[in-house]
This record gives C-alpha cells, structure tokens and sequence, in this order.
C-alpha cells in the first residue's frame, strides 16, 4: 500500500482524535455525566473527526486494491508539496501563542493578513473585508454573547 499523504493524515488524525477523547474527562470538569454538559460538544467534535479520518483511511486503501497499487514499500508523499503545510500549521500555531499577550482582535487582523499574504491574494478587498470580519466577531462574542476573549 503507498503511503499517500491520505493514509498519512487520517492515521495523524486518527492518533489525535483518540487523544482528546482520552483526555476531555481530565481537562474538561463536568457538572453531571447525564445529558449535554461540557463535555458534549468536544467529545462530539472529536468523534466526528475519528469517524472522518476512519472513513478516510478506509477509502484511500480500498482506492489503491481496486488501482491495483498496493506495495508496502512505497512511501509516496512529495515533502516538497506539503511544507507549505507545515509552514501554514506553524502559523497556526503562532497565532495561538500570540493571542493571549495581543488579544483576539490584534491576533486575528494579524492572522487574517498574514494569510492571505502567504496565500499570495492581492486584492486590497478581501483584506479589508476580513479586518471587518474579525471586528464583527470580536463585537459580537465580547459584547452581544458576553464572551471574555483574550
């Protein structure tokens, strides 16, 4: 079986997805273990995407019997395609971090900006459209929902 970069990512996701499920009970306290508490929507979400990453797996191996490319010594993922990847995940990651010292507003402008920058848009347009949008959310979650964003 080649090792796409499909069967790459549902068995990463499939490890993850195992991973929250194991530790929401620890790290989410819940009032009562009947009915929808706060532990429902992350177990929820987590669940979802174990069945996803399951489903995926399972299409990719029975895509590869049916094209006839299964050998287990095949490792075909092009590193060079998927840095830009990496590189967006530790953007990702970079947003987390600084959120917390320049609040969500300045952190999502930030973000949004440096998105499409690294997604090479240079339409003036949709960055001001998103800055509007991270205004939006912020307004709405701080002030309407009553939310205390970082």
């Amino acid at each position: 079986m080649k090792m796409t970069s499909n069967i790459l990512g549902g068995l990463l996701f499939v490890g993850i997805s195992l991973f929250i499920l194991l530790v929401i009970p620890e790290q989410i306290q819940a009032s009562s273990q009947v009915g929808i508490n706060a532990q429902s929507f992350p177990r929820w979400i987590a669940t979802l995407m174990l069945v996803c990453s399951v489903f995926l797996l399972v299409n990719e191996a029975r895509l590869q019997r049916k094209n006839g490319s299964i050998n287990m010594s095949t490792f075909n993922v092009d590193f060079k395609k998927e840095i830009r990847a990496v590189l967006f995940i530790v953007l990702i990651v970079a947003y987390a971090a600084v959120t917390p010292f320049i609040g969500f507003l300045f952190a999502s402008m930030m973000f949004s900006a440096l998105s499409l920058l690294f997604f090479s848009i240079t339409n003036f347009k949709f960055y001001m459209f998103l800055m509007v949008c991270c205004a939006v959310v912020y307004y709405v979650f701080k002030f309407l929902l009553l939310v205390q964003l970082p």
